[in-house]
């Protein structure tokens, strides 16, 4: 989310009437790798942190405010509305630097509250310490019960 947060920066910083398109390229190109580098490693976390009878419960719990997040692009729109306007080049520039500099900001904020999260690497590394100093290892830890519903049948 940081490469993102720079991106949108950069191009809220650079956007003007004169702004060809390859000169967004660049930032473009490092949002674009930003996000592709956390949606897979957020669901990945999600996902395996729980038990699979608990994948589908995890999976919607991550689906949801993703989706909600994606549905708060209109208070974007109502930034671009506060700052600019389709009546010139130039109040459109500005009505776009700004909704993208709110853009950065939130990704900003999202990589800030990522860092406070524990990383399932320290959570599994936690466990494994446990089970060592409990005298069990993986392979001799009882089984996980499964709820009786999703018994196999």
């Amino acid at each position: 989310m940081t490469l993102n947060a720079a991106a949108m920066g950069w191009i809220a910083l650079i956007a003007g009437p004169d702004l060809a398109y390859w000169q967004m390229v660049a930032p473009l190109i490092i949002s674009g790798a930003g996000v592709a580098m956390v949606l897979p490693a957020t669901q990945n976390a999600v996902l395996s942190s729980v038990g699979p009878q608990q994948i589908g419960k995890a999976s919607g719990s991550y689906s949801t405010p993703r989706q909600r997040g994606a549905f708060r692009g209109r208070d974007i729109v109502a930034v671009f509305a506060g700052f600019g306007s389709y009546g010139s080049a130039e109040t459109f520039s500005d009505g776009f630097a700004a909704a993208l500099a709110a853009c950065a900001a939130l990704s900003l904020a999202g990589a800030g509250v990522a860092m406070l999260v524990p990383g399932v690497r320290s959570q599994r590394v936690e466990h494994g310490a446990a089970l060592v100093a409990s005298g069990q290892s993986e392979a001799t830890k009882p089984p996980v019960d499964v709820e009786p519903s999703h018994a196999p049948s």
